[in-house]
């Protein structure tokens, strides 16, 4: 430091100095430019989950997995009424087995189907799926909870949902639409014609049954669609809120629903012989046999 002349004596000496400017350099797996990853433990997952084989074999733990699950649910339902009418318990559980034991063989020979056959089918499917769903309105036709969604196969004594049928139609539709080039996803009008129609006349047929739920499901499936084939955020936004205003519009005008509603918000509207059944029995479940 020095004193510069001219100065007062007794005056602080103006000191100018320069702070050296640090420069940091990140690591690569730090940049916000790096499209590859940024960890090595997400470099490793993308790597074992952008595998064909991966996706192939968690498909099939999936659906193992709900089946078996599916099963010990049926059995542990089942098996009290079996007793108390005085069979094996274990009869509850033959026929669903055999059910999911002929599903899973007609999977896998859909799974070795080339897909433009299924592509050539899915019309097909979908103008079955609907004469199905037609008819649960027909004298084959069963209510259950206030839902008519049922048919009541003669011969066999067997009843089944046609909706379940309608949500792979529907599927198989969306996918060939997509698939095809036929359904442009950047415009309105294609995506009304080849997607908004078909869903308006299955959200028709399900409501027609006041099945709710299982129009919900299928709301479900149209939006997950809808976002892997890569929407655009602004249609699928100003479709959510439409759909959400008719699942309130739905809810509202019907008293069943409203109590079904009421009662899930707050216990004080739950009747334990009616809306309310299930949420209070889960809890008298647990309450006295516990998480085990």
């Amino acid at each position: 430091m020095e004193n510069n002349r001219g100065t007062r004596p007794g005056a602080a000496a103006k000191v100018k100095a320069k702070i050296p400017r640090i420069q940091v350099k990140l690591a690569d797996s730090f940049h916000s430019d790096n499209p590859d990853g940024k960890r090595k433990l997400l470099r490793l997952w993308k790597s074992v989950t952008q595998a064909p084989l991966f996706n192939y074999q968690l498909l099939w733990f999936l659906i193992i997995a709900l089946s078996v699950i599916g099963l010990l649910m049926q059995f542990s339902a089942s098996v009290i009424l079996e007793l108390s009418a005085g069979t094996t318990p274990y009869w509850g559980i033959a026929r669903p087995l055999l059910i999911v034991a002929m599903g899973f063989a007609f999977m896998v020979a859909v799974s070795r189907m080339p897909a433009h056959y299924l592509q050539f089918l899915s019309p097909f499917i979908l103008f079955l799926a609907v004469v199905g769903q037609l008819a649960v309105f027909t004298s084959l036709g069963r209510a259950q909870g206030g839902n008519r969604n049922w048919v009541y196969v003669p011969g066999i004594n067997q009843v089944f949902q046609p909706s379940e049928f309608l949500k792979v139609a529907f599927i198989l539709l969306l996918v060939t639409v997509f698939a095809s080039g036929k359904c442009k996803i950047e415009s309105l009008s294609s995506l009304f014609i080849w997607v908004g129609l078909p869903f308006v006349m299955i959200a028709a047929l399900v409501m027609a049954g006041h099945d709710m739920g299982t129009l919900l499901i299928f709301v479900s499936i149209l939006l997950c669609v809808l976002m892997v084939v890569g929407i655009s955020m602004r249609y699928l936004t100003a479709g959510i809120a439409l759909l959400g205003i008719a699942a309130l519009a739905a809810v509202l005008v019907s008293p069943s629903r409203r109590r079904r509603v009421l009662s899930f918000l707050s216990s004080e509207h739950a009747d334990p012989m009616g809306s309310g059944l299930k949420q209070l029995r889960d809890k008298w479940g647990l309450g006295t046999g516990g998480l085990t």
